[in-house]
């Protein structure tokens, strides 16, 4: 594997407790020696679970990925509500539970519990919590909470494929110890822009309750999955201590593992075509090509095709391959005919690179 080959990529990490995503992406810097590095898709502090980074080329890749579906592991605790709707924020409601009350929700196999978590499935307008980093007026929304200020702001359009029960804990309340609880752990996969912590707090109001997310891990963003991810901890041990601060080898080596996702694989779940050297040239000189070929997204699940086919910008999105490497992504225009118009939104190669290589390159 060439240097050249390892300049960009997306690394996986397992994000830890406690640390914004920025701090993430800051000491990813440091440790890989590259100023352009990126996070996917923000984890809220108290989050763990997968934060991709996009660095050097594949931050271009950002506006595509940023559409993915997310899989979530989050634990909700009944008998208490938050201002931040986590175990982060101060309490604002307590109604404990009751002895009957616990019978109630375990009897029958869980039937009442089972009934309201299958009752988030679906498409929803989702108003984002005040403690979030959603933008008014150019600030987000905890500065205004934080101020004690009311601001008027959308709700979002989100939908929650699946949401499956996996167990349910009869324990003390993290918040207030002296509280006997049950916390519910869920797994939940929807679409991007859906707040875990608004659909815990949801979920306590359908149970005649109130509630909070106590644990949130995410599990997978599109294809990036916790299985390929590396700790931040095991990453800067890895460059600090084993490989004495060489970057290079680092990388190499993250490569080796699967923690880095080449850029081709980053844009498996959106079709992909072989470019011809014709159609190579042209792309890089950001030239359209045409074509008959009809385009499938393969890579995508059911649920997520019929979201993204509400998207025509989205739908029509494809990578363009010259020898198994990405050169760009295309936009597929279907004309009259039926033929396809593929134009190049982000082309990463030149087409001075292109020649240079003697019609060869890596990425």
């Amino acid at each position: 594997m060439t240097v050249k080959s390892l300049d960009s990529g997306i690394l996986l990490i397992d994000k830890p407790e406690d640390i914004t995503s920025f701090a993430v992406v800051s000491r990813a810097r440091k440790i890989l020696g590259i100023k352009r590095v990126g996070h996917l898709g923000t984890l809220d502090p108290f989050a763990t679970g997968v934060l991709p980074l996009a660095f050097n080329k594949a931050t271009r890749l950002a506006q595509y990925l940023l559409e993915h579906d997310k899989i979530y592991q989050v634990t909700v605790e009944l008998g208490l509500a938050t201002d931040t709707m986590d175990k982060k924020g101060e309490v604002i409601a307590s109604t404990p539970l009751t002895r009957e009350y616990m019978e109630f929700l375990l009897a029958g196999d869980r039937r009442e519990i089972k009934a309201a978590v299958a009752s988030l499935i679906g498409s929803s307008k989702q108003l984002p919590p005040m403690y979030s980093a959603v933008k008014v007026a150019g600030k987000p929304l905890y500065y205004y909470a934080r101020r004690g200020e009311q601001v008027a702001y959308a709700a979002r359009d989100v939908v929650v494929f699946s949401a499956e029960l996996l167990d349910v804990v009869k324990t003390y309340s993290h918040l207030k110890p002296e509280l006997e609880t049950l916390r519910l752990v869920l797994r939940i996969h929807c679409s991007k822009g859906t707040y875990i912590r608004v659909l815990a707090d949801e979920l306590g109001r359908r149970l005649g309750n109130v509630a909070y997310a106590v644990e949130l891990r995410r599990l997978a963003v599109g294809g990036f999955v916790l299985e390929n991810a590396v700790g931040l901890e095991t990453l800067e041990d890895l460059y600090f201590t084993k490989l004495a601060g060489d970057s290079q080898a680092l990388l190499k080596y993250l490569f080796s593992r699967g923690n880095i996702i080449k850029m081709e694989q980053a844009m498996q779940s959106y079709p992909l075509y072989d470019l011809s050297w014709k159609e190579a040239r042209a792309i890089a000189a950001g030239r359209a090509i045409k074509r008959q070929d009809k385009f499938s997204a393969p890579g995508l699940s059911s649920a997520s095709n019929a979201l993204r086919a509400e998207s025509d910008s989205v739908r029509q999105i494809l990578g363009l391959l010259w020898q198994g490497k990405l050169l760009a992504v295309g936009q597929c225009e279907v004309l009259a005919e039926g033929d396809c118009l593929i134009r190049p939104k982000t082309v990463f190669v030149t087409s001075q690179e292109l020649e240079s290589e003697g019609m060869e390159f890596e990425l």
